[in-house]
């Protein structure tokens, strides 16, 4: 049993990258673009924690992680509430420096009423990063109730690009394109 989950931690080491917050100073390098996009979160108590990327044209995976314990949100519920209504809601503008390269959104966890929870739905959503280049990737809003979450993919483009810019001025002069919906 101990080799087994030795083994398991060894394969996901090899093949699963963390992916953080680019930092605003960052250099890109090689054929890097930059990824943005937002997460929110509406309903009860619960928090999206981690979503999966992969690379389409090598394989390779990325664990996101998707909290930053308040602190680093662009968005912010008052204490002891949980947003309940659809427009009062939390979250951040994540930014990752990645390859240039076709990328596919295909799960997410979140914790909710104090449980590791998958999200109940199938989910490919596909992203090109484009060298050298700001990639608007869109809005993943998760609405949680009771044990389920649910995601939508939106374009808050005009919202989340003025928190990137402000924030994010170095990479202000770069082309920046959208995902399409």
């Amino acid at each position: 049993m101990k080799k087994a989950v030795l083994l398991l931690l060894t394969i996901c080491l090899i093949c699963c990258a963390r992916v953080i917050n680019m930092p605003p100073g960052y250099e890109l390098v090689n054929d890097e673009g930059v990824a943005i996009f937002s997460i929110t979160a509406a309903g009860d108590c619960g928090v999206p924690y981690f979503g999966e990327i992969r690379n389409i044209d090598t394989g390779k995976k990325y664990s996101i992680n998707l909290s930053s314990a308040d602190k680093n949100n662009d968005w912010f519920k008052n204490a002891n509430d949980c947003a309940r209504k659809p427009e009062s809601y939390y979250g951040r503008v994540a930014v990752l420096a990645l390859p240039a390269g076709r990328y596919e959104v295909y799960q997410f966890e979140g914790i909710n009423d104090s449980r590791k929870v998958y999200i109940n739905q199938d989910i490919s959503i596909k992203f090109r990063i484009l060298e050298n280049t700001n990639n608007y990737v869109g809005n993943f809003h998760f609405d949680i109730v009771r044990r389920d979450i649910r995601i939508r993919h939106k374009n808050m483009s005009d919202r989340d690009l003025k928190v990137f810019q402000r924030k994010y001025v170095k990479f202000s002069g770069l082309k920046t394109v959208m995902f399409d919906e």
